[in-house]
């Protein structure tokens, strides 16, 4: 469809808008003449006839822009943000965004896997990707976690983050959030606030669910736990980890009162609830520890306990900090691959290939219940609309950004070095005081040259686990001269540990003196009573 709309833009630019892309609930999307990065969605005639809807759009615009949030970050696309506010003869019509073009449904990432030759989404996924593992996989859920942080460090609340709004681009391996519009948006300046009123009942956290409607609003820990949804579902072979089977029976599918198991707390990877795990997908401890305490985090609750702990659900920083070492592109000291199969990558900790033991012919495996397929599938994506071009396909390198994926900057053996340095001069600093420590906890006499060698001891294995614990943080530094002062801390492990020492050694007297007069009292007592029962 071709057509010619001629547009100003609040920042006083005139765009002619030129051929349409296609159209969703809200608008249409289209060309503008002289300008391949953006496009313009122009509002329905529903909205556009009807002023409080379309005055209320206006302000949620202007309020966005006012965030001036940079929607490229190291030149590299996360946001189809507006831009521009689109005015015909004085009335708000619409906006201005960036393009999105070669695009692959996050939704598609979860559901490639290589067995399921014939699945649409696994022979999309291979046509870009044709060298897709489950580190790939890992790569996207960092970004993904990546960029809702850098959402949410700008005071902004996503809102409807389901699949039909992530979208991961091919050239960079970045994910992009679009229908951007729809977040929930507060105007600083004047406090309006402008809700985000949709969302699907198998995303949504459990203190929005109630009827079929949304109840409460959105915030950042609602949408920390969609976030970990859809980690689950990229990193678990798109299971749904509150789908599974009920036994007996089938599994239990959302209702129209809202998911039930969400509502409930029904996640079997977790705790023990009405579900088990089906018979294809993997157990959370095929994940490295770390990881699995945030999805424990997150996903462990009931019914009666579920607004307790919302606070508790684990945030994209922390998302991105713990799988950063998995999504390294240089680094695969963390992972292994199979050896029947060399696109089985899996964490090293597992002593077998868990990809192995949960790869059944199709017809076999007991199947859990799935969202709906989205209708938006096309790779060319504008905020939601499908456009008529399509991706073009060939092999890609492992999804990656020059902002995400960091070098190493030093190796961490000076920092090592002087953890054990500190610990060494700990036991000559510390010698004679921790001769007298062990002489009045202990009763015993220690010589100092010995207490030289333990202390010396005790200081340089904190002090190595203290190192190991910030190695990560150390190695990427900017600056690794901060991280030395570590050594500080290390010399005061002694003391820390001599006081630790004496308090438990002062409970364990305490107790077994408070033990000892209540064996007497209870021996008198015995005595007592047998001399009355003897008269």
């Amino acid at each position: 469809m071709n057509t010619t709309l001629v547009c100003k833009g609040v920042s006083g630019i005139t765009y002619n808008l030129i051929r349409q892309l296609g159209a969703g609930g809200e608008g249409s999307v289209f060309t503008i003449q002289g300008n391949n990065d953006k496009v313009a969605k122009i509002y329905n005639k529903k909205i556009l006839q009807n002023r409080t809807l379309r005055d209320q759009r206006e302000r949620k615009l202007k309020a966005m822009l006012k965030l001036d949030l940079p929607v490229r970050v190291d030149g590299i696309l996360r946001l189809a943000w507006p831009l521009d506010i689109l005015y015909q003869q004085g009335v708000c019509v619409g906006f201005v965004m960036p393009i999105i073009s070669d695009m692959l449904g996050i939704y598609d990432i979860q559901r490639c896997w290589r067995a399921d030759s014939n699945n649409p989404s696994t022979k999309k996924v291979l046509k870009i990707y044709p060298e897709f593992t489950w580190k790939y996989s890992v790569q996207f859920a960092y970004n993904l976690s990546w960029v809702v942080s850098y959402v949410h460090s700008r005071g902004i609340v996503i809102g409807d983050l389901n699949y039909n709004n992530i979208f991961a681009d091919t050239k960079t391996g970045a994910i992009v959030l679009i229908d951007c519009d729809s977040f929930d948006i507060t105007d600083k300046q004047t406090g309006e606030r402008f809700p985000c009123e949709v969302g699907f009942p198998e995303m949504l956290a459990p203190e929005l669910q109630t009827g079929g409607k949304l109840k409460g609003r959105f915030t950042k820990e609602t949408d920390n736990f969609t976030l970990a949804i859809h980690i689950f579902r990229l990193l678990m072979r798109n299971a749904d980890p509150f789908g599974g089977v009920s036994s007996p029976g089938p599994s239990i599918p959302a209702v129209a009162s809202g998911n039930i198991n969400i509502i409930n707390g029904n996640c079997p990877y977790v705790r023990k609830c009405a579900l088990t795990i089906p018979a294809w997908a993997p157990e959370l401890s095929i994940l490295p520890p770390n990881l699995q305490n945030l999805f424990k985090r997150t996903f462990y609750y009931d019914a009666m306990t579920s607004l307790k702990r919302i606070r508790q659900r684990a945030t994209a920083a922390e998302w991105c900090r713990e799988l950063i070492t998995l999504a390294k592109k240089d680094t695969d000291n963390s992972l292994v691959k199979c050896r029947r199969n060399e696109y089985h990558v899996y964490p090293i900790h597992n002593t077998k290939c868990p990809w192995c033991k949960c790869e059944q012919p199709v017809k076999t495996r007991i199947v859990s219940n799935k969202p709906v397929q989205p209708a938006n599938t096309n790779n060319n994506i504008v905020s939601g609309q499908v456009s008529s071009k399509s991706s073009s396909g060939g092999s890609q390198a492992i999804p990656h950004t020059t902002y995400t994926i960091q070098t190493a900057r030093r190796k961490p053996y000076l920092l090592y070095c002087v953890i054990i340095i500190c610990g060494l001069i700990s036991g000559i600093i510390f010698k004679d005081a921790g001769s007298e420590a062990i002489l009045q906890i202990f009763g015993e006499y220690l010589e100092p040259a010995k207490c030289v060698i333990i202390i010396s001891i005790i200081a340089s294995i904190g002090g190595i686990l203290l190192a190991h614990h910030f190695e990560d943080s150390y190695i990427y530094a900017k600056s690794g001269i901060p991280w030395m002062l570590l050594g500080c801390i290390v010399l005061l492990i002694p003391p820390a540990v001599a006081i630790a020492a004496g308090a438990a050694a002062a409970i364990v007297t305490y107790i077994m003196g408070a033990l000892s007069t209540l064996l007497i009292v209870i021996f008198g007592i015995v005595i007592l009573c047998g001399c009355l029962s003897g008269s």
